[in-house]
């Protein structure tokens, strides 16, 4: 386990959890990512904290998981929660949002009200999902690989906010890069049509709404639009986020190849779903959203198009 010399005394990196809630204020979670993370992080390390978008009992919130030198009340660790705690104050200065999803139906709705909700932040209990990601040799690769889609996500943003960029251009050339580092070409249809009926799962109107985005997939290939734009036809910002995905991509599957005992095409099928849909979340898009997009992208491979990858 990495360590430094702090104080005098040798403190380990620890992994650390905090919720931040934001009350009924459910277009605020971009503003939490790129604002009021902002001075907080910069007590952390590079690549040594991801995010994660979530709702609970206890209303929408932002679940971040820190690597600090250690543990609960450590000096790092009281100097970070006192600076998460100043960020959220920040949040009566923002700007409401106006993003606006990729897919809205009359009556739908991700969240509830969440109106009684409170703005707070509190401490929890990070526990690592060994049985997901490949046991104890795959989860490292696993939190390197949500630190990055982390720091990729939030630039994403940060330039967003600055009119720069749009997130709506880059989730799927990053969902395509996913899939083609874990799957190949032959099982990703099946793949998307799995992982569409699987953010659907339990709402009465499934039917209606994947007819409704067969449709749309099916007209905008008719019309020859380029569902997922190439990377040298994007802002070079984005281009090179793109690529840096690529290449976090292809690093963890061959970390995957080489250090992970557990390492198997069904793995490669999990890890393609939950590193694709932790991007997506990453990046502020619903379940509906990404229901839409695995159609999109089924439908093109349906029809033999082809993805380059970065």
């Amino acid at each position: 386990m990495e360590a430094v010399q702090l104080s005098g005394a040798l403190k380990p990196l620890e992994w650390h959890y905090y919720k931040i809630y934001v009350g009924g204020n459910h277009d605020a979670l971009d503003f939490v990512i790129t604002d009021c993370l902002a001075s907080a992080l910069t007590l952390v390390e590079s690549g040594n904290w991801f995010y994660l978008r979530y709702f609970d009992e206890g209303g929408l919130h932002l679940r971040l998981r820190v690597h600090l030198h250690g543990g609960e009340g450590s000096a790092q660790e009281r100097e970070f929660y006192h600076q998460l705690h100043d960020g959220l104050s920040l949040l009566s200065q923002r700007v409401p949002s106006t993003y606006v999803p990729l897919v809205s139906f009359d009556g739908y709705s991700v969240l509830s009200s969440g109106e009684d909700s409170s703005i707070y932040c509190c401490r929890d209990r990070y526990i690592a999902e060994l049985d997901v990601f490949g046991g104890e040799h795959g989860m490292p690769i696993a939190e390197e690989v949500f630190c990055l889609s982390s720091d990729i996500a939030r630039e994403v943003l940060l330039r967003e906010s600055q009119a720069e960029l749009s997130r709506k251009d880059s989730v799927l050339p990053f969902f395509v890069e996913t899939l083609q580092m874990f799957l190949s070409e032959d099982a990703c249809a099946e793949f998307l049509e799995r992982y569409s009926t699987f953010w659907l799962s339990g709402n009465p109107d499934i039917g209606n709404y994947k007819s409704a985005f067969i449709d749309k997939a099916n007209a905008m290939l008719d019309a020859n639009e380029a569902i997922v734009p190439p990377t040298q036809s994007q802002h070079p910002s984005m281009a090179t986020l793109i690529t840096r995905w690529h290449k976090a991509m292809r690093n963890a599957r061959e970390r995957y190849k080489k250090e992970c005992p557990l390492y198997t095409p069904m793995l490669a099928d999990t890890l393609a779903f939950y590193f694709a849909h932790l991007m997506n979340n990453r990046l502020g898009f619903t379940t509906l959203d990404e229901s839409y997009l695995a159609i999109l992208l089924a439908k093109t491979y349906e029809r033999g198009l082809h993805h380059a990858s970065a």
